[in-house]
């Protein structure tokens, strides 16, 4: 926890030691984005993901030959901002449904922030598909009703808060719980680490995105190109473990 607080301190004068070795040219992209992530279930560790997204940023601007102006908004104003002209793209979590896509280009997920399974270790491959499986704890604010509608055979209970549920989990109370995969990672790697695990893809194909307006393509050309240098580096999954966003 230490680690990546001192990392948050510094990441305005960081200049990163991964591999991210370009100059900046003219060009300057501005992206509105919500430093809190309002609209993401993320339980305390929002400044982590501002951070990765910061270093990210700074790692495509750097691999790119351009800039990023990043402009602090409210959540709720974001997608307004931008049809207004005030940023080129924004960072938020938008799901790519029709009436999405009609007005809107929508990047591959950025930083996945689904819901995933919490179960004990000893219970390799589970899933709620088993006939086993009775009770499941949600701690997470999402779009509940689709998890329902896809295991009608599960009784999910809603628990207030995180630690009660995966606390019900540990004690063998409930055979699973569905939290947040952000979350999830803070607690595996810190409290649960040698007694709870996680499923390894998400429950629903949610996280953070970059939207951009119809007409602007070149931003979205950019980013996906930086962010696939970056990945064949392993710089994204550095980062993401860097913040303590990844086990």
């Amino acid at each position: 926890m230490l680690k990546k607080i001192l990392s948050f301190l510094w990441i305005g004068s960081l200049v990163w030691l991964f591999g991210c070795d370009g100059q900046y040219g003219q060009k300057t992209w501005k992206v509105g984005m919500d430093p809190e992530w309002n609209s993401i279930s993320l339980d305390g560790e929002a400044r982590f993901v501002y951070g990765f997204v910061e270093e990210l940023l700074l790692c495509i601007s750097a691999e790119q030959h351009v800039a990023f102006s990043r402009i602090k908004t409210n959540w709720d104003s974001l997608l307004e901002g931008l049809q207004q002209g005030q940023y080129d793209g924004v960072l938020a979590s938008m799901e790519p449904y029709n009436f999405n896509t009609v007005l809107y280009n929508i990047s591959p997920i950025l930083l996945d922030t689904g819901p995933v399974l919490v179960f004990l270790s000893a219970r390799t491959d589970f899933s709620l598909s088993e006939s086993s499986v009775k009770r499941v704890a949600i701690s997470w604010d999402g779009e509940k009703e689709k998890l329902f509608v896809q295991y009608p055979n599960v009784t999910f209970v809603h628990y207030k808060t995180v630690p009660e549920a995966l606390s019900d989990v540990a004690h063998g109370i409930a055979d699973a719980a569905v939290v947040s995969r952000i979350v999830a990672v803070a607690y595996l790697r810190d409290l649960y680490y040698d007694t709870l695990s996680m499923s390894p893809d998400s429950l629903l194909p949610q996280g953070l995105r970059l939207i951009t307006l119809k007409k602007n393509t070149q931003l979205q050309t950019v980013f996906q190109e930086g962010l696939s240098q970056m990945k064949a580096k392993d710089q994204e999954m550095f980062l993401k473990k860097k913040w303590g966003l990844a086990l």
